[in-house]
């Protein structure tokens, strides 16, 4: 696995990197762990003259639910316009990426498009076109087969972000170094 956190000086200059976050969250707070989990990456790829595109999924599939609200959150936080793109069109986002002064951008919720979950390899590679790199900083989503996750890896350079790089190394330290047996408690909303 590349770490985004082992990349070269000079790697991010100018380049535009697709995020992939995991913003499901139901109420929009910006003290809510999973948001703040993810600023130091971004934080990272600004500070390195990346263009930042975030994407999310936020509800089930019955319940979707805009990822929009994120999108003064994260002005507050980074003090800078965030420009949301509220639909899949592909060449304006892609026109609207290169032509603005904003260095980071908001795609809609990612589950609006059938394609996602889906694993459409027509709809990753449209995501890949919008970008130099992608970015994994989503383990509660690292698991599935969706197109923002798994396909469009096929397509564009990849790596994971720098809450990943810690999740997955907590990860490892624990089996690695751990006396054997050991057991390990999950908790979460889909524990099942």
């Amino acid at each position: 696995m590349k770490y985004l956190s082992k990349i070269k000086t000079g790697f991010l200059e100018n380049k535009t990197c697709l995020l992939r976050v995991d913003f499901n969250l139901e109420k929009t707070g910006a003290g809510h762990f999973r948001f703040q989990a993810v600023l130091p990456t971004i934080r990272f790829l600004l500070r390195n003259g990346a263009k930042v595109v975030i994407m999310s999924h936020r509800g089930r599939s019955k319940s979707l639910e805009t990822v929009k609200p994120f999108a003064p959150l994260l002005t507050r936080v980074f003090q800078r316009k965030v420009v949301f793109f509220p639909d899949f069109h592909f060449a304006k986002i892609k026109t609207g990426i290169e032509g603005s002064e904003a260095r980071i951008f908001l795609l809609e919720n990612l589950r609006h498009e059938k394609g996602e979950e889906e694993n459409s390899r027509l709809f990753a590679r449209r995501l890949a076109s919008l970008g130099d790199l992608y970015v994994n900083d989503a383990l509660g989503v690292s698991h599935r087969s969706h197109a923002s996750v798994e396909a469009i890896t096929q397509f564009i350079p990849s790596m994971a972000g720098l809450l990943l790089e810690k999740e997955v190394k907590n990860l490892e330290k624990i089996r690695q170094k751990t006396a054997h047996p050991f057991v390990v408690i999950l908790g979460g909303a889909k524990t099942s």
